[in-house]
């Protein structure tokens, strides 16, 4: 019975996989594009908001449309991600998500920020309902 459950699940995860890649290589639609960052425990308060400047000028490359950063806020949840800050762009289309990857003026950036970083960090895409 297990093993029906496993293959059946695969299957699913599988089938999302390649749903959400279609739709990746066909939609036109905004997108986000969440990005996490654990930051080294020496970096000072200065540093932290001149790392956050830095990221909100990234509003500046074409496709996009809002760049937002947020530092992590304790309210005492034990299911809060380790994580000191959240990067929110918002992306015109696809198109402009994939294009940005690989843009000079985010890989300056990114180049320049990574001597903070105590992680590389995590991202999460996702098309608005």
């Amino acid at each position: 019975m297990r093993t029906i459950f496993l293959l059946a699940f695969t299957f699913l995860l599988i089938s999302c996989k390649q749903h959400v890649s279609e739709v990746v290589e066909t939609d036109e639609t905004r997108i986000e594009h969440l990005v996490f960052f654990s930051l080294k425990d020496s970096v000072s308060a200065e540093e932290i908001q001149s790392f956050k400047e830095l990221l909100k000028t990234l509003v500046e490359i074409d496709g996009v449309s809002e760049v937002e950063v947020s530092s992590r806020t304790d309210v005492g949840d034990s299911r809060t991600l380790d994580y000191d800050l959240l990067m929110e762009i918002e992306f015109t289309s696809i198109a402009n998500l994939k294009s940005y990857a690989d843009h000079p003026y985010h890989l300056k950036v990114r180049d320049s920020l990574m001597p903070v970083l105590a992680a590389p960090p995590a991202t999460f895409d996702m098309i608005p309902d």
